[in-house]
């Protein structure tokens, strides 16, 4: 009994290749998060569940410096629009 195998790729072309596979998926999965980073802040929502309510006090420091909304982490919109994606990962205003 004779076994052949026959491959219709070539192990050496995938070995030299997977290094841009490799980055270009690092760079698609920074710029999907970057985008669900925002979601998430804009909705209120964490990766978990829900973020906690403001206190009565942060409510009322917003509200003194003219700031409406009352969703964490978004009163000036500055840590939002600070989300990019950066070759291979995220980066954020420091907060």
């Amino acid at each position: 009994m004779k076994i052949t195998i026959k491959t219709t790729f070539d192990f050496g072309k995938l070995a030299s290749r997977t290094p841009n596979l490799i980055s270009g998926f690092i760079d698609k999965t920074a710029i999907g998060e970057s985008k669900q980073m925002k979601k998430r802040i804009s909705s209120g929502n964490t990766i978990t569940g829900k973020m906690d309510a403001l206190k009565a006090s942060t409510l009322e420091t917003r509200e003194l410096r003219r700031i409406s909304g009352s969703t964490p982490l978004k009163a000036t919109g500055a840590l939002l629009n600070s989300i990019k994606p950066i070759k291979n990962s995220v980066v954020a205003k420091e907060y």
